[in-house]
């Protein structure tokens, strides 16, 4: 498709490879694609119109379908509920209020100014993004699903899930 360029390199985790994404980008707006997950047609169109109304948004994300695909099981998960105060900027810090990074747009320059995703973080380096773009800016939630976040045995979140979990027991 015009304006999409395909990318290749080694498997570095997922905060590299949206580092390389992100500055190979160009516009005003930056979206996620996780490869599990997909979007739903009205998402860029809703994140956009929501930024265009309020000019303090450095972050919009939706709700999302959460689909299981092992256990043939799919909910919504009503992340628009939330109401962007004072309070949530310190409620991001202890729950990822924000979510998963399919369901995110962020503008470019609130990026510039939180500095890049840490390659060191192996499960949450999307959490620590979203708690220093919180300090930039508000952040805005759709008040629908725009896009469907796939959960399955062989899925990455799975896979960093069980990780995490390991290591607290040694």
């Amino acid at each position: 498709p015009r304006g999409v360029r395909y990318v290749q390199q080694h498997n570095q985790g997922s905060a590299c490879a949206r580092n390389v994404g992100v500055s190979l980008a160009n516009g005003k707006y930056i979206a996620f694609l996780d490869a599990d997950d997909f979007w739903l047609p009205n998402k860029i169109n809703l994140q956009l119109q929501l930024f265009r109304s309020s000019p303090s948004l450095a972050l919009v994300r939706g709700d999302q379908i959460f689909w299981d695909q092992d256990r043939s099981f799919e909910n919504v998960r009503e992340f628009s509920k939330q109401k962007w105060d004072s309070d949530s900027r310190k409620q991001v810090v202890f729950e990822n209020i924000v979510g998963n990074p399919s369901m995110v747009m962020v503008k470019r320059s609130a990026l510039q100014m939180a500095g890049m995703f840490d390659p060191k973080i192996r499960f949450g380096d999307d959490w620590d993004m979203w708690i220093r773009i919180s300090e930039i800016g508000d952040i805005g939630f759709v008040q629908e699903p725009i896009a469907v976040y796939r959960w399955h045995k062989n899925s990455i979140s799975q896979h960093y899930q069980k990780e995490c979990l390991a290591s607290y027991r040694k």
